[in-house]
């Protein structure tokens, strides 16, 4: 074998090695923010779901039949307490926080009138939001319990994460 056909030899494994490294990284980073990002998601449908079984429990009815929150309180900052809206099962909305009167969802009144216990992504706002509408009771009477979270921190926490799972991608060639 002469030199020459070696170094080819040569440069072919490296370069071979080389993009199996690329290619097993690749697959790495993409894993490692598919996992992450499942997570996250699950991590904030389960915080719905708390807040829809915190909200279940707290609302009541007044003998007058208006739905009250405990901490109710217009002058309040749009950050103090959750985002909560309160329909009847024919769509008239009943009651919501200052912080829902404040950050208007766009449908939330079709999703209160189908009210399937799943949770749904609002992108017409930026950043999105999820919902989780649920058909429940207060006192005696039927109502849809409405929560909704920002998608904001997660997006920006995934975000993150891609940078520096991309800076180390390109950092290890």
């Amino acid at each position: 074998m002469n030199n020459r056909s070696s170094l080819t030899i040569r440069v072919r494994l490296t370069l071979w090695n080389v993009g199996a490294m690329i290619l097993v990284l690749g697959v790495y980073v993409a894993s490692v923010f598919v996992f992450v990002s499942r997570t996250e998601s699950g991590g904030l449908d389960q915080i719905l779901h708390d807040d829809y079984l915190w909200a279940a429990e707290m609302l009541d009815q007044d003998p007058d039949g208006t739905i009250t929150w405990p901490t109710s309180n217009d002058t309040g900052s749009p950050d103090d307490g959750p985002w909560l809206q309160v329909w009847s099962p024919d769509g008239e909305l009943l009651y919501r926080t200052l912080i829902a009167r404040n950050n208007p969802l766009p449908e939330t009144d079709l999703l209160a009138r189908e009210a399937n216990e799943e949770i749904v992504s609002v992108g017409a706002v930026n950043p999105p939001y999820r919902v989780f509408s649920v058909e429940s009771r207060i006192g005696d009477e039927p109502v849809v319990i409405q929560v909704a979270r920002s998608e904001f921190l997660m997006r920006r926490d995934l975000y993150q994460l891609l940078l520096v799972l991309l800076l180390q991608y390109y950092l290890l060639l």
